[in-house]
């Protein structure tokens, strides 16, 4: 392990790893997960590709945070089956956020590390971004319901789609939110498809294809009809 990969384990070590110990989760290498009857939650600590790890001379190197939420009765639903594995991983999560879009700023956030960094002052952004905006972010979207709201309102945010919210509505018996936001997404899929580029039109007909089948597999009420 590299100096700078070092500073950072440090850094994480006293700034995030204690308030995640305290909440209940466990730590995996650069991975926190936490179980909670059909609730998952994974924080995740992404160090950048250019870090001096891999090009040893350079005496910086960058790290952020991903997080994600996941549920596997929603899974269930979407998939037919859950996909997440028995060691959780942050991206097979149905919802998923970098730090930086819960911050003021909605912005990819990463925090630098140098030869000179303070651990101790680095730590404590650290601590603040988990009070501040991640632990209220994960408290809103704790609830089935809370991630189909979550994605209905941010629907082109990295980590989640409307078929995702459906799923939910589906779980907590609401087909006719589920129906709203299949038609939704259809609507949107058919904008893009009469737009797009020739290479990518298979795929988006597909996509709807696909979408539709599922729909019906649900035995969804008031699906529009395709045009």
């Amino acid at each position: 392990m590299s100096t700078i990969s070092q500073k950072i384990k440090a850094v994480v070590d006293l700034g995030l790893a204690p308030s995640l110990k305290r909440e209940g989760f466990r730590r995996k290498g650069t991975n926190f997960s936490k179980r909670d009857g059909d609730l998952l939650q994974i924080v995740n600590v992404q160090s950048s590709q250019h870090n001096s790890a891999l090009i040893p001379y350079l005496d910086e190197g960058r790290f952020t945070l991903n997080i994600g939420v996941h549920f596997t009765s929603v899974a269930k639903v979407l998939h037919g089956t859950d996909p997440m594995p028995a060691d959780p991983k942050e991206h097979f999560c149905l919802l998923r956020r970098r730090v930086g879009m819960l911050m003021p700023a909605e912005a990819d956030h990463w925090w630098t590390v140098t030869s000179r960094t303070n651990i101790e002052d680095l730590a404590a952004e650290l601590k603040s971004a988990w009070h501040m905006y991640i632990s209220p972010w994960l408290a809103k979207v704790g609830t089935v319901s809370g991630i189909a709201r979550e994605i209905e309102e941010h629907p082109n945010a990295i980590g989640g789609s409307l078929a995702t919210a459906a799923a939910a509505f589906i779980v907590i018996g609401q087909p006719e939110e589920a129906s709203r936001l299949v038609n939704r997404q259809l609507e949107d899929l058919r904008a893009q498809l009469a737009t797009c580029h020739p290479a990518n039109t298979a795929l988006l007909t597909g996509y709807i294809a696909e979408l539709r089948r599922w729909a019906s597999a649900q035995s969804l009420p008031g699906l529009k009809e395709s045009e």
